[in-house]
């Protein structure tokens, strides 16, 4: 539902890319073309196993203690 909203991590990069000066060159148009082909691949599954990749599915966030390089809370 996120994708189709186009709210999804590739929509807001392509986003904020469009919106760099000159949209960030070759290298930003070279990244959005990446993400639009990752779209395409993730609605190709889609369409073939009916629901999201595993990579997207699956996706949670790293968690603190994990992280461990000085940004964020520490735990206690």
């Amino acid at each position: 539902m996120v994708v189709l909203n186009e709210l999804d991590r590739f929509h807001l990069a392509i986003t904020a890319i469009e919106r760099l000066p000159d949209r960030g060159g070759a290298a930003g148009e070279e990244e959005i073309q990446q993400f639009r082909q990752r779209l395409a691949a993730h609605r190709a599954y889609i369409v073939e196993n009916g629901e999201g990749m595993p990579e997207i599915r699956s996706w949670t966030w790293p968690s603190m203690s994990a992280a461990g390089d000085g940004h964020g809370r520490q735990q206690r």
